[in-house]
């Protein structure tokens, strides 16, 4: 159970040494058990250079496992992931910004959201940039962050093809 609440934080996929990270030696050790019993299954390619990539056979089986958790562990949980992902090559900052606005880091949060706008601006997707944008700017964005979440969505608006609402003023 320790092993699946650890790697439920994650998401549907997830890395023993990422489960190792949150739960310890013994929760990543038995990941094979769990692939024997057909909970989990590992992957033969993965994000993460050099990491054993699994990912969980069913969504209820991860939706349960991560319903276990009480909302203190869920949280530390969530900003070990971040931790984690971001020393080991992660660079869907997407990924890190979520996991670090669950894990209660806004200031963090607002920082790897601004990386996940700038993201969805190169390449081409204005839609996204604003949204991603806009969760940095909810998530506490001060000071020079903030700034850069302003200017991401001034850009994305001019070029969307309705540019007059890059002219709207911003609160």
């Amino acid at each position: 159970r320790k092993a699946l609440r650890a790697a439920s934080i994650f998401g549907e996929v997830f890395w023993a040494e990422g489960v190792r990270a949150l739960a310890g030696e013994e929760a990543e050790q038995s990941l094979a058990g769990l692939e024997r019993r057909e909970l989990v299954a590992r992957r033969t390619t993965g994000r993460l250079a050099g990491r054993r990539e699994y990912a969980f056979r069913h969504a209820l089986v991860r939706e349960a496992a991560y319903a276990m958790l009480v909302d203190a562990d869920r949280a530390l949980g969530h900003k070990l992931a971040a931790d984690w992902l971001e020393s080991n090559g992660e660079t869907d900052a997407l990924s890190i910004a979520k996991h670090l606005e669950q894990g209660g880091e806004g200031v963090r949060a607002a920082e790897a959201f601004e990386r996940a706008a700038r993201q969805a601006l190169d390449g081409n997707d204005f839609a996204e940039a604003l949204s991603r944008a806009e969760r940095g700017v909810t998530s506490g964005a001060r000071g020079e962050t903030l700034g850069r979440l302003r200017l991401t969505q001034a850009e994305a608006h001019a070029y969307r093809p309705i540019v007059a609402t890059a002219l709207q003023p911003v609160e």
